[in-house]
């Protein structure tokens, strides 16, 4: 069966002696004295934080996971003491940790047989089997992973029940600490009858204090009351001095408070007195259509855990010692029918399975050979369009490296003419340059010549500064267009001369 296929949750309350079913198709939750189920209902329940043992444990990280329940199971009757003689039910989960870390970090729930035996027992003949158990302190993570409480601050739970109380720590959406208080309903009335020497039944006790809370109309009565919630409250200081040293806990940032007969009015003040800082109710919105007043926030809880168990495949801390039966076909006896059924079946259709699939292979044939005719024709005529789509590309290769050829021709030329048009520089520009540098300096030009980028000009003067002074000049002014140079000046018949070299750049 897939567990999420369910149309009910079948919830037991152990301790009341009651069943809180939730019905899928209405979003309801109500309670019954009985409960009918069928193959395709869940069990579920929930387990006192005071038979509860929890620890965490830390292991190498070489250790491989088929090892990995044994070498737990042996740490914890090590580390923590367990009775030899007693066997435990143990569950876990993995804490997150550094990954380069050497260790690995588990946080393990732990019980007896004998307690889960002592509990549920009596409802197995009813019941059959049970899918999940769960510690009480697991099923606060469901506010986190239904997004009911943020996951980004530290929040303190205490919870007051007939025969348990606990307190809780989580951080960051993560269970981090629980502790079980002697302050139940049941050790309050006993306290109160102590102290006022005459009987006080639980009963009366949870009528005063769903009715008045810590606000009594009797002033004697109220003594005793506010003696107990004032030991309660210095205990649990006590048990957070403890939890944030061990913990590493700064702070608390919000502290709910309820019971399973709602929230005790006036013990707020309690909270600010002893803990100092404001307590709220557990005012959750579960989602969840509550059909009768006296279903408890734990039994809520306890139907949003199995549901995260069940469709978000969230990791579970499972106390179940009484597993839901396997399908018929994996039991041994399943297993057996269905090899005689199968060995019977296969004899009578031996023979038969034959003839049919020579039958088979018959018709196969014949609609192979049809099929092979039509898709030889159709290769043939795929083949011809293939090679006449390569003769035409072929063509078109050729057209393009023709077009490439004149394009690059093209595209010389076209250089070359801007080459002229930008780097050339005319002639006649040069020689008006030259003509206006020469008749600055009273240089007499005898002789131009001119090859390609080269002018070849003799100069006179009367003076050989003066020659020196126009070459001087050039390279000064001229140097990004002309380089100048000359072998020498020599003095002929009382004139200087000189052949220059130009060169244009």
């Amino acid at each position: 069966m897939e567990r999420k296929e369910y149309k009910k949750i079948i919830g037991l309350d152990p301790y009341f002696q009651k069943y809180f079913v939730f019905d899928r198709n209405k979003n309801e939750i109500r309670l019954y004295n009985e409960a009918r189920t069928t193959k395709t209902d869940i069990h579920t329940s929930y387990f006192l934080t005071k038979e509860t043992v929890i620890s965490n444990i830390k292991i190498s990280r070489n250790i491989p996971e088929e090892d990995l329940e044994d070498i737990l199971s042996t740490k914890a009757y090590e580390e923590l003491e367990l009775d030899t003689t007693a066997e435990y039910k143990i569950s876990y989960l993995e804490l997150p940790i550094d990954l380069h870390s050497k260790e690995r970090e588990f946080q393990l729930f732990i019980t007896e047989f004998a307690t889960l035996h002592d509990t549920y027992d009596v409802y197995i003949d009813k019941l059959g089997f049970f899918d999940f158990i769960f510690p009480v302190p697991f099923l606060l993570r469901t506010l986190y992973t239904k997004e009911i409480l943020v996951d980004y601050e530290t929040h303190l739970f205490i919870y007051f029940q007939n025969s348990d109380a606990f307190l809780a720590i989580y951080q960051n959406g993560h269970f981090v600490y629980t502790k079980s208080l002697k302050f139940s309903f049941e050790f309050m009335a006993e306290r109160i009858t102590e102290l006022k020497g005459s009987e006080v039944t639980i009963e009366e006790l949870i009528t005063n204090l769903s009715t008045y809370g810590l606000r009594l109309p009797n002033y004697e009565e109220l003594q005793y009351y506010m003696q107990i919630f004032s030991e309660l409250f210095m205990h649990i200081n006590d048990i957070l001095i403890y939890a944030k040293k061990s913990f590493d806990i700064e702070n608390i940032d919000k502290i709910f408070i309820s019971s399973d007969i709602g929230l005790i009015q006036g013990i707020e003040e309690y909270a600010q007195t002893y803990l100092g800082q404001k307590a709220y109710d557990f005012d959750f919105d579960y989602g969840i259509h509550v059909a009768d007043p006296s279903v408890t926030h734990i039994h809520l809880l306890t139907i949003l855990t199995t549901q995260d168990c069940l469709e978000e495949e969230e990791e579970c801390v499972n106390f179940t010692i009484f597993e839901r039966p396997p399908a018929l076909w994996k039991r041994p006896s399943g297993k057996l029918i269905m090899a005689i059924a199968a060995s019977l079946v296969l004899g009578f259709s031996y023979p038969l399975y034959n003839y049919s699939m020579a039958y088979k292979y018959q018709i196969e044939k014949l609609l192979l050979q049809k099929k092979y005719t039509k898709i030889h024709a159709k290769r043939v005529s795929l083949e011809s369009q293939i090679n006449h789509i390569k003769n035409e590309i072929k063509k078109v290769d050729q057209q393009i490296q023709a077009v490439t050829r004149h394009l690059h021709e093209k595209e010389q030329s076209l250089k070359r003419i801007f080459d002229k048009k930008v780097h050339y520089t005319m002639k006649a520009v040069t020689i008006a340059d030259f003509a206006q540098n020469i008749k600055k300096h009273k240089l007499h030009l005898l002789e131009l010549n001119n090859t390609n980028k080269e002018f070849n000009l003799l100069v006179t003067a009367n003076d050989d500064k003066r020659i020196t002074e126009f070459i001087k000049d050039v390279t000064e002014n001229a140097s990004s267009k002309f380089d100048i140079t000359t072998k020498d000046i020599n003095k002929t018949k009382g004139l200087y001369i000189s052949s220059l070299k130009v060169k244009s750049r």
